[in-house]
């Protein structure tokens, strides 16, 4: 049996919700870029995690969200994903 791991794919969000403990607003200067990103599911694959639970802040904020997915399901990976729904339109959720 695998791992899951949940991974907060950004702390930006498109709310500001006062219930949450996120800080909604700009890209944080440490926020890890696509190839960071794909280095650290690399490491996970690795280490034997199959299952990955992307949050956020918004996680659909993330442009390069599909193409992260992709990469670990490459890898044996499923994913799961916590959203507010606001940016979940048929043109972004059908790569995912």
């Amino acid at each position: 049996m695998g791992t899951t791991v949940g991974l907060e794919a950004t702390k930006r969000c498109n709310f500001t919700c006062a219930h949450c403990f996120v800080s909604a607003g700009g890209k944080p200067a440490d926020e890890m870029d696509t190839d960071e990103m794909k280095r650290l599911i690399d490491e996970m694959a690795s280490a034997g995690v199959t299952t990955i639970g992307w949050s956020g802040g918004e996680a659909l904020i993330r442009l390069d969200l599909a193409e992260l997915s992709r990469f670990g399901y490459e890898r044996n990976m499923i994913f799961s994903l916590a959203t507010n729904g606001y940016l979940s339109t048929r043109e972004r959720l059908a790569p995912l």
